[in-house]
Protein backbone atom coordinates (compact mmCIF):
# COMPACT_ATOMS: atom_id res chain seq x y z
CA UNK A 1 0.00 0.00 0.00
CA UNK A 2 1.77 3.53 -0.84
CA UNK A 3 1.15 6.57 0.92
CA UNK A 4 -2.36 7.35 -0.88
CA UNK A 5 -3.95 4.58 -0.38
CA UNK A 6 -3.39 4.65 3.44
CA UNK A 7 -4.38 8.52 3.20
CA UNK A 8 -1.36 9.59 5.04
CA UNK A 9 -0.49 13.46 3.96
CA UNK A 10 1.66 14.72 1.21
CA UNK A 11 2.89 17.83 0.99
CA UNK A 12 4.67 19.68 -2.19
CA UNK A 13 5.71 23.29 -2.35
CA UNK A 14 6.44 24.97 -5.61
CA UNK A 15 8.22 22.74 -8.76
CA UNK A 16 8.07 19.83 -6.29
CA UNK A 17 4.26 19.35 -7.23
CA UNK A 18 5.44 18.43 -10.46
CA UNK A 19 6.92 15.18 -8.83
CA UNK A 20 4.29 14.28 -7.13
CA UNK A 21 2.09 14.90 -10.23
CA UNK A 22 4.29 12.49 -12.29
CA UNK A 23 3.88 9.83 -9.67
CA UNK A 24 0.20 9.93 -10.74
CA UNK A 25 -1.09 10.68 -7.47
CA UNK A 26 -2.55 13.89 -8.45
CA UNK A 27 -4.18 12.45 -11.60
CA UNK A 28 -7.93 14.01 -11.41
CA UNK A 29 -7.38 15.78 -8.83
CA UNK A 30 -6.85 19.71 -7.90
CA UNK A 31 -3.16 20.76 -7.11
CA UNK A 32 -0.60 23.77 -8.34
CA UNK A 33 2.81 24.46 -8.94
CA UNK A 34 5.48 27.35 -9.63
CA UNK A 35 3.33 30.05 -11.91
CA UNK A 36 6.06 31.58 -13.67
CA UNK A 37 7.96 31.62 -16.37
CA UNK A 38 4.34 31.44 -18.81
CA UNK A 39 2.88 28.87 -16.82
CA UNK A 40 5.19 26.22 -18.48
CA UNK A 41 5.08 24.77 -15.26
CA UNK A 42 1.10 24.07 -14.73
CA UNK A 43 0.55 23.46 -18.65
CA UNK A 44 3.39 20.00 -17.36
CA UNK A 45 0.75 19.53 -14.67
CA UNK A 46 -2.15 19.81 -16.55
CA UNK A 47 -0.60 17.53 -19.10
CA UNK A 48 -0.10 14.81 -16.06
CA UNK A 49 -3.77 14.73 -14.96
CA UNK A 50 -4.27 17.22 -12.49
CA UNK A 51 -6.75 20.21 -12.11
CA UNK A 52 -4.31 23.08 -11.81
CA UNK A 53 -6.46 25.92 -10.46
CA UNK A 54 -3.99 29.30 -11.34
CA UNK A 55 -5.50 31.63 -8.75
CA UNK A 56 -4.17 29.28 -5.73
CA UNK A 57 -1.25 29.75 -3.77
CA UNK A 58 -1.72 26.42 -1.70
CA UNK A 59 -4.24 23.38 -2.65
CA UNK A 60 -5.12 20.68 -0.60
CA UNK A 61 -7.21 17.93 -2.29
CA UNK A 62 -7.42 15.33 0.52
CA UNK A 63 -4.14 14.44 1.88
CA UNK A 64 -2.32 16.14 -0.68
CA UNK A 65 -1.26 19.59 -0.29
CA UNK A 66 0.75 21.44 -3.53
CA UNK A 67 1.83 24.95 -3.27
CA UNK A 68 2.79 27.64 -6.22
CA UNK A 69 5.81 29.12 -4.62
CA UNK A 70 9.00 28.92 -1.96
CA UNK A 71 7.16 31.66 -0.11
CA UNK A 72 3.88 29.20 0.51
CA UNK A 73 6.62 26.67 2.75
CA UNK A 74 5.64 27.88 6.02
CA UNK A 75 2.05 28.11 5.84
CA UNK A 76 2.76 24.42 3.85
CA UNK A 77 4.04 23.34 7.14
CA UNK A 78 1.72 24.81 9.72
CA UNK A 79 -1.09 22.81 7.34
CA UNK A 80 1.12 19.58 7.57
CA UNK A 81 1.46 19.70 11.00
CA UNK A 82 -2.03 20.24 11.87
CA UNK A 83 -2.80 16.99 9.45
CA UNK A 84 -0.27 15.19 11.45
CA UNK A 85 -0.74 16.35 14.87
CA UNK A 86 -4.20 18.32 15.84
CA UNK A 87 -5.18 21.94 14.98
CA UNK A 88 -4.57 22.94 18.61
CA UNK A 89 -1.18 21.65 18.93
CA UNK A 90 -0.54 23.41 15.23
CA UNK A 91 -1.97 26.69 16.77
CA UNK A 92 -0.18 26.64 20.03
CA UNK A 93 2.81 25.84 17.80
CA UNK A 94 2.59 29.03 15.79
CA UNK A 95 2.12 31.23 18.81
CA UNK A 96 5.27 29.97 20.47
CA UNK A 97 7.15 31.01 17.32
CA UNK A 98 5.39 33.97 16.89
CA UNK A 99 3.19 33.81 14.04
CA UNK A 100 -0.21 35.30 14.17
CA UNK A 101 -3.16 32.54 14.91
CA UNK A 102 -5.72 34.77 13.17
Amino acid sequence: MNLTEKKKPIAAICVGSLAVAKSGVLKGRKGTTYRFPGNSRQAQMRSLGVQVNAQSRIIEDQNIITSSSPETALDVAFRLLEKLTTTQNMLELKTRMGFSTD
